[in-house]
């Protein structure tokens, strides 16, 4: 009875004081896109969640820092100022950018609503003005806000096909699409 207490006892203090830590991970993972206040450019930026993770639970406030950027292989280490639009808005993740697009935006083949944009398996993809599709996650993250302005979202069947029919044109017969 006494060692049920004592688990259950520990097991309350390890939720409450890894509550700050967890809510950290949770909130800072993934790849984000910000403008880089000394370029104006976007950027793709990874925070350091085991950092962030830490500090919340020794502080109660996750401290941000930076683990990668995109710039910094032109430019070289920041002092990173664009960590306040990550504490402005810490929801902006590149997938949340992806699949808020593509939920407005039909496949541009076919029609139909592209309801898995951020699936690991199948990814739709990228129309570009000269009809080439590519899969967004083959993309650098900063490049996508202005692809999405010059390129059509495709879906993943229409992609594969597409891709099939360019690289295999003498195995595939067109035919006019009845609707």
């Amino acid at each position: 009875m006494m060692v049920t207490v004592l688990v259950l006892l520990f097991a309350v203090c390890v939720l409450v004081y890894a509550r700050g830590p967890i809510m950290a991970w949770r909130r800072y993972r993934g790849v984000r896109l910000v403008t880089c206040p000394e370029t104006r450019k976007p950027a793709a930026v990874s925070v350091d969640v085991g950092h962030a993770a830490v500090t919340a639970l020794v502080d109660d406030r996750a401290d941000l820092r930076l683990e990668e950027c995109s710039r910094w292989a032109e430019r070289g280490p920041c002092r990173q100022p664009c960590l306040t639009q990550i504490h402005a808005g810490p929801e902006g993740t590149v997938l949340e950018l992806v699949e808020l697009w593509y939920a407005a935006h039909p496949c541009s083949y076919c029609g139909k609503p592209i309801t898995t944009a951020t699936s690991a398996q199948h990814p739709p993809a990228l129309r570009g003005p000269d009809g080439v599709t590519i899969e967004w996650s083959d993309l650098k993250p900063e490049r996508l806000p202005d692809l999405f302005d010059t390129h059509q979202p495709v879906c993943w069947n229409c992609h594969v096909a597409e891709s099939f029919m360019r690289s295999h044109p003498d195995l595939v017969v067109e035919r006019p699409r009845v609707h």
